[in-house]
């Protein structure tokens, strides 16, 4: 199973716990806004195919004796994503 495929599936999953709980509990009681849930959708789907595409960079770049170097790229990888949106959250605003 490539990391694509496993990607996507987490995905699907993702996607069909999230229109569950948007139908279900979210619509309801007026809390939950379609184009929220839309952009969240949007947002994890680039964020699993990055995560994906990442590590199967790291796969191909390094060998089996260098698992600690690829733990370390990865989770510098995945830090730099969470700083950026931290980044763009600040300067959008927000209320």
């Amino acid at each position: 199973l490539s990391h694509r495929v496993a990607a996507m599936i987490s995905w699907f999953i993702g996607l069909i716990a999230g229109i569950i709980v948007q139908v279900t509990w979210l619509s309801p009681s007026g809390k939950g806004e379609v184009g929220h849930f839309v952009s969240c959708q949007v947002f994890s789907a680039l964020a699993t195919w990055y995560f994906a595409y990442d590590t199967w960079q790291i796969e191909q770049r390094l060998t089996v004796d260098d698992y600690m170097l690829g733990v370390i790229n990865f989770y510098t990888d995945f830090l730099l994503v969470v700083i950026c949106c931290c980044c763009m959250s600040i300067l959008m605003g927000g209320d």
